[in-house]
């Protein structure tokens, strides 16, 4: 049997990666999402026989991996500070339009033998305090970029209100 799944790691909490689909599910949970947010899969129909949602492979144990002494140095070199090398993402504004999220630095971790996403960066930035997350489920359904990492402060929110009245 053919489904959907949710394949783009770094737009996703995990209680949506890897979701399997039909094609009126899609349609009906995420109407805003266009077709490269999805892979076609063959499934058999045993996979749902025990109330499984997800493929066996789903990385929920996947953490956020700091950089190497490496990458920070070649972070450095870079332009980044210290502090924001050591830590391997910080907030930015998404495309100019004012809007705070985490992103993981990519300079601090080019030729590291472990990949992390934005995603990954984004909790490890609510784990530690670094900042607040705005959780997906709080996040307008009209907004097209809903997923996890968007920074969680009154500005940002009104931010989004706004981006999505335009």
């Amino acid at each position: 049997m053919k489904y959907l799944k949710v394949v783009k790691e770094s737009c996703w909490d995990d209680t949506i990666l890897n979701e399997l689909l039909t094609p009126k599910e899609k349609k009906r949970k995420f109407p805003w999402l266009g077709d490269d947010y999805f892979e076609v899969v063959e499934v058999e129909e045993t996979h749902f026989k025990y109330g499984h949602h997800r493929f066996e492979g789903k990385k929920e144990k996947e953490k956020y991996h700091y950089p190497t002494e490496e990458g920070i140095k070649e972070a450095i070199e870079e332009g980044w500070t210290e502090e924001q090398a050591r830590r391997g993402f910080d907030i930015f504004d998404y495309n100019g339009t004012g809007l705070l999220h985490i992103e993981k630095i990519d300079d601090c971790f080019f030729g590291a033998d472990f990949e992390n996403t934005d995603y990954l960066a984004a909790k490890e930035a609510k784990r530690i305090g670094f900042c607040k997350i705005i959780p997906v489920k709080e996040l307008p359904k009209e907004f097209d970029m809903r997923y996890f990492g968007w920074v969680d402060t009154p500005e940002n929110r009104e931010a989004i209100e706004n981006y999505c009245n335009r």
